[in-house]
Protein backbone atom coordinates (compact mmCIF):
# COMPACT_ATOMS: atom_id res chain seq x y z
CA UNK A 1 0.00 0.00 0.00
CA UNK A 2 1.68 3.53 -1.02
CA UNK A 3 1.95 6.22 1.41
CA UNK A 4 -0.28 9.66 0.36
CA UNK A 5 1.34 11.74 3.17
CA UNK A 6 4.87 12.36 1.24
CA UNK A 7 5.69 15.94 3.16
CA UNK A 8 5.54 13.41 6.53
CA UNK A 9 8.44 11.71 4.97
CA UNK A 10 10.34 14.29 2.56
CA UNK A 11 12.16 16.02 5.60
CA UNK A 12 14.21 13.56 6.36
CA UNK A 13 15.73 13.50 2.84
CA UNK A 14 15.69 17.06 1.84
CA UNK A 15 18.33 19.59 2.20
CA UNK A 16 17.83 22.82 3.68
CA UNK A 17 18.35 24.34 0.13
CA UNK A 18 15.35 22.45 -2.09
CA UNK A 19 13.41 22.36 1.15
CA UNK A 20 13.43 26.26 1.52
CA UNK A 21 13.39 27.31 -1.95
CA UNK A 22 11.66 26.91 -5.32
CA UNK A 23 12.87 27.94 -8.60
CA UNK A 24 12.20 31.76 -8.30
CA UNK A 25 14.16 31.37 -5.00
CA UNK A 26 11.07 32.38 -2.82
CA UNK A 27 10.29 30.32 -0.17
CA UNK A 28 7.79 27.43 -0.72
CA UNK A 29 4.56 26.64 0.57
CA UNK A 30 6.15 22.89 1.68
CA UNK A 31 9.08 24.97 3.30
CA UNK A 32 6.77 26.82 5.46
CA UNK A 33 5.40 23.91 6.81
CA UNK A 34 8.20 22.20 7.45
CA UNK A 35 9.98 25.43 9.17
CA UNK A 36 6.41 25.55 11.21
CA UNK A 37 6.75 21.96 12.02
CA UNK A 38 10.18 21.98 13.16
CA UNK A 39 9.54 25.24 15.18
CA UNK A 40 5.91 24.26 17.24
CA UNK A 41 8.41 21.33 19.37
CA UNK A 42 11.27 24.17 20.24
CA UNK A 43 8.50 26.55 21.58
CA UNK A 44 6.99 24.48 23.78
CA UNK A 45 10.44 23.33 25.60
CA UNK A 46 10.84 26.89 25.99
CA UNK A 47 7.10 27.48 27.94
CA UNK A 48 8.16 24.20 29.91
CA UNK A 49 10.70 25.88 31.71
CA UNK A 50 9.75 29.60 33.38
CA UNK A 51 11.65 32.61 32.73
CA UNK A 52 11.01 34.47 35.92
CA UNK A 53 12.11 31.07 38.10
CA UNK A 54 15.26 30.92 36.32
CA UNK A 55 16.29 34.66 36.54
CA UNK A 56 19.01 36.02 39.31
CA UNK A 57 16.80 38.19 40.70
CA UNK A 58 13.65 36.29 41.64
CA UNK A 59 13.39 35.23 45.20
CA UNK A 60 11.98 32.77 47.36
CA UNK A 61 10.41 33.07 50.94
CA UNK A 62 9.22 30.38 53.65
CA UNK A 63 7.18 30.86 56.79
CA UNK A 64 4.93 29.33 59.41
CA UNK A 65 1.24 31.36 59.54
CA UNK A 66 1.70 31.27 63.42
CA UNK A 67 5.20 31.18 64.93
CA UNK A 68 4.28 29.41 68.34
CA UNK A 69 5.88 25.90 69.05
CA UNK A 70 3.64 22.54 68.14
CA UNK A 71 2.13 19.85 69.99
CA UNK A 72 3.48 16.71 68.55
CA UNK A 73 1.54 15.56 66.29
CA UNK A 74 -0.14 18.92 65.41
CA UNK A 75 -0.62 19.86 61.50
CA UNK A 76 2.20 21.98 60.65
CA UNK A 77 0.52 22.42 56.84
CA UNK A 78 0.69 26.64 57.66
CA UNK A 79 4.71 25.81 55.97
CA UNK A 80 4.20 28.45 53.42
CA UNK A 81 7.09 29.08 50.39
CA UNK A 82 6.48 32.33 48.40
CA UNK A 83 8.09 33.41 45.03
CA UNK A 84 8.35 36.52 43.61
CA UNK A 85 9.97 38.47 41.03
CA UNK A 86 12.70 40.72 41.32
CA UNK A 87 10.31 43.62 41.67
CA UNK A 88 8.40 41.71 44.50
CA UNK A 89 5.55 39.99 41.90
CA UNK A 90 4.15 36.83 42.61
CA UNK A 91 4.95 34.35 40.55
CA UNK A 92 2.31 31.36 39.78
CA UNK A 93 3.04 28.17 38.33
CA UNK A 94 6.45 27.55 39.71
CA UNK A 95 7.65 24.27 40.65
CA UNK A 96 8.68 24.16 44.40
CA UNK A 97 10.39 21.38 46.36
CA UNK A 98 9.69 21.06 50.35
CA UNK A 99 11.86 19.42 52.14
CA UNK A 100 11.64 18.91 55.87
CA UNK A 101 14.17 17.76 58.66
CA UNK A 102 13.51 17.15 62.36
CA UNK A 103 10.30 15.66 64.17
CA UNK A 104 8.12 16.27 61.20
CA UNK A 105 7.21 14.43 58.33
CA UNK A 106 4.90 15.25 54.74
CA UNK A 107 1.86 12.45 55.77
CA UNK A 108 3.13 9.09 56.06
CA UNK A 109 6.09 8.80 58.50
CA UNK A 110 9.44 9.13 56.57
CA UNK A 111 7.95 11.72 53.42
CA UNK A 112 10.23 14.27 53.68
CA UNK A 113 10.16 15.57 50.04
CA UNK A 114 7.46 17.19 48.10
CA UNK A 115 6.74 18.92 45.01
CA UNK A 116 4.51 21.85 44.93
CA UNK A 117 3.38 24.29 41.74
CA UNK A 118 2.46 27.91 43.31
CA UNK A 119 -0.51 29.42 42.91
CA UNK A 120 -1.99 32.42 41.95
CA UNK A 121 -0.12 34.52 44.75
CA UNK A 122 3.04 32.47 44.35
CA UNK A 123 2.89 30.24 47.13
CA UNK A 124 2.63 26.95 48.11
CA UNK A 125 1.95 25.24 51.04
CA UNK A 126 3.36 22.51 53.06
CA UNK A 127 0.33 20.28 52.34
CA UNK A 128 -0.01 17.75 55.20
CA UNK A 129 2.98 18.73 57.03
CA UNK A 130 2.51 16.99 60.29
CA UNK A 131 4.56 17.23 63.23
CA UNK A 132 6.05 13.91 65.12
CA UNK A 133 5.84 12.18 68.26
CA UNK A 134 8.72 13.61 70.17
CA UNK A 135 10.21 17.37 70.76
CA UNK A 136 12.64 19.19 68.48
CA UNK A 137 12.66 21.94 65.90
CA UNK A 138 11.74 21.49 62.19
CA UNK A 139 13.06 23.11 59.63
CA UNK A 140 11.15 23.40 56.50
CA UNK A 141 13.34 23.74 53.12
CA UNK A 142 11.97 25.37 49.85
CA UNK A 143 14.12 25.01 46.59
CA UNK A 144 13.44 26.85 43.29
CA UNK A 145 15.79 26.34 40.16
CA UNK A 146 16.80 30.21 39.90
CA UNK A 147 15.67 31.94 43.10
CA UNK A 148 17.93 29.06 45.69
CA UNK A 149 16.54 28.20 48.60
CA UNK A 150 15.03 29.69 51.49
CA UNK A 151 14.08 27.99 54.79
CA UNK A 152 11.70 28.64 58.41
CA UNK A 153 11.91 26.70 61.48
CA UNK A 154 9.33 26.04 64.39
CA UNK A 155 9.37 23.89 67.61
CA UNK A 156 7.99 21.01 68.65
CA UNK A 157 7.00 21.11 72.34
CA UNK A 158 4.80 18.64 74.25
CA UNK A 159 2.50 20.37 76.28
CA UNK A 160 2.56 20.24 80.29
CA UNK A 161 7.24 20.12 79.82
CA UNK A 162 9.10 21.84 82.43
CA UNK A 163 11.98 24.27 80.68
CA UNK A 164 14.74 25.11 82.40
CA UNK A 165 15.16 28.24 79.60
CA UNK A 166 14.74 26.42 75.99
CA UNK A 167 15.97 23.05 77.67
CA UNK A 168 14.04 19.83 79.09
CA UNK A 169 14.03 19.43 82.99
CA UNK A 170 12.21 16.93 83.74
CA UNK A 171 11.83 14.27 80.25
CA UNK A 172 11.18 11.19 82.18
CA UNK A 173 7.90 12.91 84.30
CA UNK A 174 4.61 11.18 83.58
CA UNK A 175 1.84 13.60 82.55
CA UNK A 176 1.88 17.18 82.41
CA UNK A 177 3.39 19.54 84.43
CA UNK A 178 0.48 21.14 86.20
CA UNK A 179 2.71 23.87 88.71
CA UNK A 180 6.66 24.89 89.52
CA UNK A 181 8.48 26.56 92.24
CA UNK A 182 11.98 27.45 92.13
CA UNK A 183 14.41 29.06 94.99
CA UNK A 184 17.80 29.74 95.15
CA UNK A 185 20.41 30.60 97.08
CA UNK A 186 24.80 31.50 97.66
CA UNK A 187 27.29 29.98 95.53
CA UNK A 188 25.83 29.21 92.80
CA UNK A 189 23.07 27.17 94.24
CA UNK A 190 19.32 27.07 92.82
CA UNK A 191 16.42 24.66 92.46
CA UNK A 192 13.30 23.92 91.13
CA UNK A 193 10.31 21.61 91.65
CA UNK A 194 6.74 20.83 89.49
CA UNK A 195 4.07 18.10 90.25
CA UNK A 196 2.47 16.95 86.67
CA UNK A 197 -1.26 15.73 86.60
CA UNK A 198 0.12 12.18 87.40
CA UNK A 199 0.58 13.41 90.36
CA UNK A 200 4.47 13.10 90.03
CA UNK A 201 6.96 15.48 92.06
CA UNK A 202 9.90 16.06 90.21
CA UNK A 203 12.93 18.00 91.89
CA UNK A 204 16.42 19.52 90.02
CA UNK A 205 19.38 21.31 92.71
CA UNK A 206 21.94 22.60 90.62
CA UNK A 207 24.39 21.87 93.91
CA UNK A 208 24.59 18.23 92.95
CA UNK A 209 23.13 18.32 89.89
CA UNK A 210 20.27 15.85 91.00
CA UNK A 211 17.29 15.28 89.41
CA UNK A 212 14.45 13.30 91.29
CA UNK A 213 11.15 11.96 91.20
CA UNK A 214 10.51 13.09 94.90
CA UNK A 215 6.60 11.57 95.37
CA UNK A 216 3.72 10.01 93.83
CA UNK A 217 0.10 10.52 94.31
CA UNK A 218 0.58 14.02 94.98
CA UNK A 219 -2.16 16.73 94.46
CA UNK A 220 -1.50 18.27 91.33
CA UNK A 221 -3.59 21.58 92.02
CA UNK A 222 -0.84 23.08 94.21
CA UNK A 223 2.23 24.04 93.64
CA UNK A 224 5.29 22.34 95.46
CA UNK A 225 7.79 24.66 97.54
CA UNK A 226 11.47 23.88 97.05
CA UNK A 227 14.15 25.03 99.88
CA UNK A 228 17.98 25.31 99.66
CA UNK A 229 20.29 24.32 102.32
CA UNK A 230 23.79 26.43 100.53
CA UNK A 231 26.52 25.48 103.25
CA UNK A 232 25.33 21.87 103.55
CA UNK A 233 24.53 21.60 99.47
CA UNK A 234 21.16 20.11 99.75
CA UNK A 235 17.81 20.55 99.19
CA UNK A 236 14.06 19.60 100.32
CA UNK A 237 10.92 19.61 98.30
CA UNK A 238 7.03 19.98 100.04
CA UNK A 239 4.04 18.94 98.81
CA UNK A 240 0.41 18.36 99.88
CA UNK A 241 -0.54 14.96 99.44
CA UNK A 242 -4.17 13.90 100.69
CA UNK A 243 -4.34 17.19 101.42
CA UNK A 244 -1.72 17.21 104.09
CA UNK A 245 1.75 19.20 103.91
CA UNK A 246 4.84 16.42 103.59
CA UNK A 247 8.52 16.88 104.05
CA UNK A 248 10.49 15.56 101.65
CA UNK A 249 10.76 11.95 103.07
CA UNK A 250 7.19 11.58 103.17
CA UNK A 251 6.54 12.65 106.66
CA UNK A 252 4.14 15.75 107.85
CA UNK A 253 5.43 19.09 107.89
CA UNK A 254 2.99 20.35 110.40
CA UNK A 255 2.81 17.28 112.82
CA UNK A 256 -1.29 16.70 113.82
CA UNK A 257 -1.96 20.04 111.97
CA UNK A 258 -5.72 19.12 110.46
CA UNK A 259 -5.95 20.21 107.03
CA UNK A 260 -6.38 20.33 104.22
CA UNK A 261 -3.67 22.64 102.99
CA UNK A 262 -4.33 24.49 100.21
CA UNK A 263 -0.89 26.62 99.14
CA UNK A 264 2.62 26.39 100.48
CA UNK A 265 5.94 28.50 99.86
CA UNK A 266 9.30 28.39 100.30
CA UNK A 267 12.48 31.07 100.68
CA UNK A 268 15.91 29.80 101.43
CA UNK A 269 18.73 32.56 102.10
CA UNK A 270 22.55 31.81 103.10
CA UNK A 271 24.04 30.00 106.35
CA UNK A 272 21.48 26.89 105.82
CA UNK A 273 18.70 29.19 106.67
CA UNK A 274 15.27 28.54 105.10
CA UNK A 275 11.34 28.77 105.87
CA UNK A 276 8.41 27.02 104.24
CA UNK A 277 4.76 28.91 104.96
CA UNK A 278 1.08 27.04 103.84
CA UNK A 279 -2.76 28.20 105.10
CA UNK A 280 -5.54 25.31 105.33
CA UNK A 281 -8.44 25.95 103.91
CA UNK A 282 -9.75 26.70 107.38
CA UNK A 283 -7.48 29.54 107.25
CA UNK A 284 -5.04 28.91 109.66
CA UNK A 285 -1.20 30.05 108.65
CA UNK A 286 1.36 27.76 109.84
CA UNK A 287 5.38 28.28 108.91
CA UNK A 288 8.61 25.76 109.57
CA UNK A 289 11.88 27.95 109.68
CA UNK A 290 15.23 25.65 109.84
CA UNK A 291 17.67 27.48 111.48
CA UNK A 292 20.92 25.89 110.06
CA UNK A 293 21.21 23.48 113.85
CA UNK A 294 17.89 23.90 114.47
CA UNK A 295 14.00 24.48 113.45
CA UNK A 296 10.79 25.50 114.91
CA UNK A 297 6.98 24.66 113.55
CA UNK A 298 4.47 27.53 114.59
CA UNK A 299 0.97 28.77 113.78
CA UNK A 300 1.20 32.47 113.16
CA UNK A 301 -2.79 32.67 112.04
CA UNK A 302 -5.96 31.54 111.46
CA UNK A 303 -7.99 33.72 109.92
CA UNK A 304 -6.06 34.12 106.61
CA UNK A 305 -7.92 33.74 103.09
CA UNK A 306 -7.30 30.47 102.02
CA UNK A 307 -7.25 31.38 97.98
CA UNK A 308 -4.18 33.46 98.52
CA UNK A 309 -0.66 32.20 98.92
CA UNK A 310 1.02 33.02 102.23
CA UNK A 311 4.62 34.01 102.23
CA UNK A 312 7.41 34.25 103.63
CA UNK A 313 10.73 36.58 104.37
CA UNK A 314 13.95 35.60 106.34
CA UNK A 315 16.10 37.35 108.56
CA UNK A 316 19.59 35.87 108.25
CA UNK A 317 21.77 37.73 110.65
CA UNK A 318 18.67 37.21 113.36
CA UNK A 319 17.76 33.91 112.15
CA UNK A 320 14.01 34.18 112.14
CA UNK A 321 11.54 35.03 109.83
CA UNK A 322 8.31 36.77 109.03
CA UNK A 323 5.75 35.76 107.28
CA UNK A 324 3.08 37.66 104.79
CA UNK A 325 -0.47 36.72 104.24
CA UNK A 326 -3.70 38.17 103.64
CA UNK A 327 -7.13 38.11 106.05
CA UNK A 328 -10.12 37.08 104.70
CA UNK A 329 -11.45 40.59 105.10
CA UNK A 330 -8.42 41.67 102.97
CA UNK A 331 -6.08 43.01 105.30
CA UNK A 332 -2.77 42.35 104.61
CA UNK A 333 -0.36 40.94 107.65
CA UNK A 334 3.33 40.68 108.33
CA UNK A 335 4.22 38.38 111.35
CA UNK A 336 7.09 37.50 113.16
CA UNK A 337 6.43 37.85 116.88
CA UNK A 338 3.98 40.41 116.62
CA UNK A 339 1.26 41.20 114.35
CA UNK A 340 1.51 44.05 111.87
CA UNK A 341 -0.76 45.72 109.31
CA UNK A 342 1.75 48.03 107.68
CA UNK A 343 0.23 49.23 104.81
CA UNK A 344 -2.00 52.84 105.39
CA UNK A 345 -4.67 51.86 103.10
CA UNK A 346 -8.45 50.58 103.03
CA UNK A 347 -8.00 48.60 99.95
CA UNK A 348 -8.31 45.00 100.01
CA UNK A 349 -5.30 42.83 99.03
CA UNK A 350 -5.27 40.17 97.11
CA UNK A 351 -2.02 38.92 96.45
CA UNK A 352 1.43 39.63 98.08
CA UNK A 353 5.14 38.34 97.27
CA UNK A 354 8.60 38.29 99.05
CA UNK A 355 12.48 37.91 98.40
CA UNK A 356 15.12 37.49 101.32
CA UNK A 357 18.89 38.42 100.71
CA UNK A 358 21.64 38.89 103.09
CA UNK A 359 22.61 40.42 106.22
CA UNK A 360 18.84 40.26 107.09
CA UNK A 361 17.84 42.43 103.86
CA UNK A 362 14.06 41.11 102.58
CA UNK A 363 10.94 42.84 101.15
CA UNK A 364 7.65 42.05 99.96
CA UNK A 365 5.43 43.74 97.79
CA UNK A 366 1.45 43.34 97.63
CA UNK A 367 -1.34 44.47 95.38
CA UNK A 368 -5.18 45.67 96.07
CA UNK A 369 -8.28 45.01 94.26
CA UNK A 370 -8.21 48.57 92.96
CA UNK A 371 -4.78 48.22 91.44
CA UNK A 372 -2.50 49.97 94.21
CA UNK A 373 1.12 48.08 94.74
CA UNK A 374 2.65 49.00 97.97
CA UNK A 375 6.07 48.06 99.48
CA UNK A 376 7.79 47.19 102.50
CA UNK A 377 11.56 47.05 102.29
CA UNK A 378 13.65 45.83 105.78
CA UNK A 379 17.11 46.15 106.54
CA UNK A 380 18.34 46.13 110.10
CA UNK A 381 20.41 49.22 109.81
CA UNK A 382 18.53 51.49 107.96
CA UNK A 383 14.64 52.37 108.28
CA UNK A 384 11.92 50.28 107.50
CA UNK A 385 10.66 51.58 104.03
CA UNK A 386 7.07 51.33 103.21
CA UNK A 387 5.30 53.31 100.61
CA UNK A 388 2.80 53.02 97.78
CA UNK A 389 5.01 52.25 94.42
CA UNK A 390 2.05 52.72 91.56
CA UNK A 391 -1.56 52.85 91.22
CA UNK A 392 -3.28 51.48 87.85
CA UNK A 393 -1.86 47.69 88.40
CA UNK A 394 -3.38 44.80 86.89
CA UNK A 395 -4.84 43.07 90.53
CA UNK A 396 -5.15 39.89 89.04
CA UNK A 397 -0.86 39.89 88.64
CA UNK A 398 0.82 39.69 91.70
CA UNK A 399 3.76 42.04 91.83
CA UNK A 400 7.05 41.20 92.80
CA UNK A 401 10.50 42.73 94.17
CA UNK A 402 14.02 42.15 93.43
CA UNK A 403 16.69 43.66 96.12
CA UNK A 404 20.03 45.08 95.74
CA UNK A 405 21.86 44.36 99.19
CA UNK A 406 24.75 45.96 99.11
CA UNK A 407 22.88 49.30 97.84
CA UNK A 408 19.84 48.88 100.22
CA UNK A 409 17.52 48.77 97.23
CA UNK A 410 14.30 47.58 96.64
CA UNK A 411 12.79 47.04 93.19
CA UNK A 412 9.26 46.28 92.76
CA UNK A 413 8.18 44.70 89.38
CA UNK A 414 4.17 44.93 88.85
CA UNK A 415 1.77 44.47 85.50
CA UNK A 416 0.27 47.62 84.45
CA UNK A 417 -3.68 47.88 83.05
CA UNK A 418 -1.89 47.79 79.98
CA UNK A 419 -0.70 44.23 80.63
CA UNK A 420 2.98 45.22 80.05
CA UNK A 421 5.54 44.93 83.21
CA UNK A 422 6.44 47.95 84.84
CA UNK A 423 9.39 48.63 87.55
CA UNK A 424 10.06 51.91 90.03
CA UNK A 425 13.12 52.26 88.10
CA UNK A 426 11.66 53.80 84.55
CA UNK A 427 8.78 54.41 83.12
CA UNK A 428 9.36 52.64 80.77
CA UNK A 429 8.05 48.80 80.22
CA UNK A 430 10.65 46.29 81.79
CA UNK A 431 10.62 44.68 78.26
CA UNK A 432 9.39 46.72 75.58
CA UNK A 433 9.19 43.83 72.86
CA UNK A 434 7.04 41.32 74.19
CA UNK A 435 3.89 40.62 73.09
CA UNK A 436 0.83 39.80 74.50
CA UNK A 437 -0.88 40.76 78.48
CA UNK A 438 1.58 39.62 81.01
CA UNK A 439 0.18 37.02 83.34
CA UNK A 440 2.25 35.82 85.72
CA UNK A 441 5.65 37.27 87.15
CA UNK A 442 8.64 35.53 89.44
CA UNK A 443 11.59 37.17 91.17
CA UNK A 444 14.33 36.13 93.20
CA UNK A 445 17.45 37.66 94.59
CA UNK A 446 20.98 36.84 95.87
CA UNK A 447 24.25 38.63 97.04
CA UNK A 448 26.03 41.42 95.32
CA UNK A 449 23.16 43.44 94.16
CA UNK A 450 21.93 40.40 92.13
CA UNK A 451 18.59 39.96 91.48
CA UNK A 452 16.16 38.33 88.25
CA UNK A 453 12.82 38.48 87.35
CA UNK A 454 10.81 36.72 84.55
CA UNK A 455 7.19 36.67 83.47
CA UNK A 456 5.19 34.88 81.05
CA UNK A 457 2.68 36.74 78.40
CA UNK A 458 -0.40 35.39 76.90
CA UNK A 459 1.11 34.47 73.59
CA UNK A 460 3.32 32.17 75.51
CA UNK A 461 6.65 34.46 75.68
CA UNK A 462 9.11 34.09 78.94
CA UNK A 463 11.46 36.96 79.30
CA UNK A 464 13.54 37.25 81.87
CA UNK A 465 15.42 40.51 83.34
CA UNK A 466 18.90 39.79 85.11
CA UNK A 467 20.44 43.03 87.07
CA UNK A 468 24.18 41.95 87.08
CA UNK A 469 24.94 44.44 90.27
CA UNK A 470 26.53 47.99 90.60
CA UNK A 471 24.61 50.17 88.13
CA UNK A 472 23.99 47.63 84.94
CA UNK A 473 20.53 48.31 84.78
CA UNK A 474 20.07 47.07 81.58
CA UNK A 475 22.66 43.79 81.63
CA UNK A 476 19.99 40.98 80.50
CA UNK A 477 16.48 41.30 78.96
CA UNK A 478 16.20 38.40 76.97
CA UNK A 479 13.40 36.64 75.64
CA UNK A 480 14.27 32.51 76.64
CA UNK A 481 11.47 30.99 75.23
CA UNK A 482 8.05 30.78 73.07
CA UNK A 483 5.17 28.25 73.65
CA UNK A 484 4.55 28.50 77.24
CA UNK A 485 1.53 28.43 78.71
CA UNK A 486 0.86 31.68 80.30
CA UNK A 487 -1.73 29.99 82.93
CA UNK A 488 1.47 28.44 85.35
CA UNK A 489 3.52 30.55 87.18
CA UNK A 490 6.93 30.60 85.99
CA UNK A 491 10.26 30.65 88.64
CA UNK A 492 13.79 31.79 87.96
CA UNK A 493 17.01 30.24 89.55
CA UNK A 494 20.42 32.60 90.44
CA UNK A 495 23.85 31.66 90.48
CA UNK A 496 25.24 34.51 92.32
CA UNK A 497 28.89 33.44 91.63
CA UNK A 498 28.50 33.41 87.74
CA UNK A 499 26.37 36.76 87.65
CA UNK A 500 23.53 34.80 85.38
CA UNK A 501 20.17 33.13 85.69
CA UNK A 502 17.92 30.91 84.76
CA UNK A 503 14.18 30.79 83.63
CA UNK A 504 12.00 27.78 84.55
CA UNK A 505 8.47 27.69 82.45
CA UNK A 506 5.79 24.76 81.74
CA UNK A 507 4.98 24.76 77.77
CA UNK A 508 1.81 24.91 76.40
CA UNK A 509 1.72 24.63 72.81
CA UNK A 510 -1.08 25.37 70.38
CA UNK A 511 -2.10 22.13 68.73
Amino acid sequence: MSDDRPDQQQPRTLSPATASEDRLGSPSRRSIVLAGAWSVPAIALATATPAHAASDSATITVSFADSAPRAPGSSLADGTATVRSGSGVPLPNETVVLTVSGPASFGPPGTTTITVTTDAAGQATAAGLTAGTTNGTVTLTATVTGAGTATATISVLHQGVLHQEAAVRFPAATGAFTALASNSTSNNRYGVAGVTSAGEVWSYYSGTNTVRRVATGVDPSIAPAIALRGNSNDSFTHYVKGGVALNDNGSPLFPGVPGPFTHLTATSTADNLYCVVAVTSAGAVWRYFYGNTSSSVAQVASDADPTIPPVSAIRSVSKDSSQVFVTRDGVLHSRSTADATPFPTTARFVGASATSTLANHYAFVAVTSTGEVWRLGYRSSAPTLIDRVATGADPTVTPVVGIRSDANDHVPVWVGTDGRAYSTWSSTPVFPAATGRFTHLAADAEAHNRFAVVGVTTTGEVWRWHYGGNNSRTDDYTRVLTGADPAIAPGVGLRDDSNDSVAFSVTGASA
